[in-house]
């Protein structure tokens, strides 16, 4: 007897029940393995955005908005930005669990199942590790995987109104997924073969059941495309895929990619999925995952060589791995798979978050100047880093902002750098330039071209430079010139 549209779509109380508590369990214990410690570059650049309020990013134009509108209610009760911004992964991929959660109720999963499976996503060490840092990918889950839900709403749909209805939501989510991060334009390459797959397993391959299933994932697709041309930015997600990060991309580095970012940063997910190949109806899902991977390792080959990622450009398919793994394993080896994802993921954040280093920093720089009352001039990653997390009263000013002029035009820059650190000392700061920043300024190979030395120059002729030396400290103050 075929559902009714309503009775598809809206989970019943018991399964929004599940989703609630699995996502509130799922969000505890994110919080308790918040990193203290920065994932690479991108999460210095997205903190210190959002300390200057600075709404924009070059490639995913809704992340910062969102980080910003939430750091104003987390201001409120003293959280810092660094804090903030691990929160909002956080709160990012516990929406995704909760999304996919529901999802897997709209599949008609059995109970079991569909536990298993949402545990499975929860603890996978990829979406487990962006979870609990500072990057993009762990609030962009949570939108790829309302993006799922839809699709599961879609899949289920009997009648024409509610399939369209649900297609154009979905295409609508996949658009606005690729706003906040953009991998989220390769997401069609996912869900609508998943899609296509819901509707034909178990049915014979006439033309009207293809043509049932397919038009509404037409609609979805046109309403994506639409989406991303006028509001993503895909000129320059165009121009970044296609530069990547200037590392050799030929066709012979696909093996390390694999390697890299599905097989070792999904285990177990990453083999097991496929073990549901021996379940007749499951097939057409395997063919579906098998399919997607395809355009989500060709993006990661434009982008990743010998830089791996954990997994971040493929988060998306630990959705249907985890539900792959779910219907093929039998219960005391499903158990067995989700302890080891736990392990994996524990393992993971305990190794990463290593803040020895960034607390010998802090407490140098404590112990010689008051970070309320200072300015800190920096060229050195690791002290931006430890700083940024631990003293958020300290102002700084990375160094690498200025070296990205050019000679020639920062010698009309400098009145302004005069000028900033005349209005600090107007409000009773020191400015430093630390020891590091120093060595970084002298080097021409860290300015892009030649600014470094220009304005290292400068400071050294205009301000009188006084030494500031403790245990873990080394800085030059800068003081009026007599």
């Amino acid at each position: 007897m075929q559902e009714s549209g309503r009775k598809a779509v809206f989970c019943s109380r018991q399964g929004l029940g599940e989703a609630l508590l699995l996502a509130l369990a799922a969000f505890a214990v994110y919080w308790l393995f918040g990193q203290e410690s920065f994932y690479k570059a991108d999460g210095q650049h997205l903190v210190r955005r959002l300390l200057l309020a600075q709404p924009d990013t070059p490639h995913h134009r809704l992340y910062m908005p969102l980080l910003i509108a939430l750091h104003e209610l987390a201001e409120s009760i003293g959280m810092t930005a660094y804090q903030t911004a691990v929160l909002f992964s956080q709160l990012g991929v516990t929406a995704a669990v909760f999304f996919v959660h529901l999802g897997f109720c709209l599949l008609r999963l059995r109970s079991r199942e569909r536990f298993a499976a949402t545990v499975l996503f929860a603890l996978n060490p990829a979406v487990f590790f962006f979870a609990t840092v500072v990057e993009y990918h762990g609030p962009f889950l949570g939108f790829a995987a309302l993006a799922f839900f839809c699709m599961a709403a879609m899949s289920r749909m009997q009648t024409w109104p509610f399939r369209i209805a649900w297609a154009l939501m979905l295409g609508a989510a996949t658009a606005l997924s690729g706003m906040v991060h953009a991998s989220g334009l390769a997401l069609p390459a996912l869900l609508l073969p998943w899609c296509m797959a819901q509707r034909l397993q178990g049915r014979s391959k006439r033309c009207r059941v293809v043509a049932f299933a397919a038009i509404p994932c037409v609609v979805a697709a046109s309403l994506h495309v639409l989406g991303a041309v006028f509001f993503a930015k895909l000129a320059q997600s165009q121009q970044f895929l296609e530069e990547g990060f200037r590392r050799p991309q030929g066709i012979e580095y696909l093996a390390e990619i694999f390697r890299d970012e599905w097989l070792t940063a999904f285990l177990p997910l990453s083999l097991l999925a496929f073990v549901a190949f021996r379940r007749r109806e499951l097939r057409l899902q395997v063919a579906a995952l098998l399919l997607a991977l395809v355009p989500y390792l060709g993006s990661a080959l434009r982008l990743l060589v010998h830089e791996p990622e954990r997994g971040a450009y493929l988060l998306p398919l630990a959705i249907l791995a985890a539900r792959l793994t779910a219907g093929a394993l039998p219960g005391k080896l499903l158990l067995a798979t989700c302890l080891l994802s736990a392990t994996l993921c524990v393992g993971q954040v305990l190794r990463h978050d290593d803040t020895t280093e960034y607390r010998q920093i802090t407490n140098g720089i404590r112990a010689n100047i008051d970070e309320k009352q200072s300015v800190l001039l920096i060229g050195e990653p690791k002290v931006l880093s430890a700083c940024l997390v631990f003293l958020p009263d300290l102002l700084l000013y990375p160094l690498d902002e200025a070296a990205k002029f050019k000679a020639k035009d920062l010698t009309g820059v400098l009145p302004m750098f005069d000028k900033s650190i005349e209005v600090n000392w107007a409000a009773g700061r020191q400015v430093y330039l630390t020891r590091g920043g120093e060595a970084y300024l002298a080097d021409p190979a860290n300015s892009w071209h030649g600014a470094g030395p220009v304005l290292l120059k400068h400071i050294r002729e205009k301000y009188r430079l006084t030494e500031v030396k403790g245990k873990g400290f080394a800085a030059l103050r800068l003081d009026k010139a007599k």
